[in-house]
């Protein structure tokens, strides 16, 4: 962290000496953030290295597998269509769950815990969003709280 802490400020000068140790960060006019609590940070940070490292990976794995089942649901739901310019210029209109990686957007949504669209999706994704915001709040929503 304290080859960082230069990085965050800017001095008045290049010959002048500013002691970060004493001082801490300035942040704005007389305040300063105590560098003693940045490292208690990094350090907690550091001390839950697994946790936040198994967090995201089953988070980004139940993100892969959601889109994956809303794609294989949604794919072919004429409700799920959206048109940016309205019916006006139906050329530019397309399915919300087209292919996987589009449906990520629409799932980490859900997986965050809005619920948009329910009316429009089929039988089988409204069954997937029960399950997308039970795990949302599970492995999403509460570690990043």
């Amino acid at each position: 962290m304290s080859i960082l802490i230069p990085l965050l400020c800017q001095s008045t000068s290049e010959d002048e000496y500013y002691d970060y140790d004493h001082h801490g960060i300035p942040v704005e006019g007389e305040r300063y953030i105590p560098v003693e609590g940045i490292e208690t940070l990094q350090e907690a940070f550091s001390r839950q290295r697994h946790l936040f490292l198994t967090t995201g990976f089953v988070g980004l794995s139940c993100w892969l597998v959601f889109s994956s089942l809303y794609y294989y649901f949604e794919k072919n739901n004429p409700r799920m269509l959206y048109c940016p310019e309205g019916p006006l210029a139906p050329s530019l209109c397309y399915n919300r769950y087209s292919s996987i990686p589009l449906s990520m957007y629409h799932t980490l949504i859900v997986l965050l815990g809005e619920y948009p669209h329910i009316s429009d999706y089929s039988i089988g994704g409204r069954i997937i969003s029960i399950f997308a915001v039970i795990f949302g709040a599970a492995v999403v929503a509460i570690p990043a709280g």
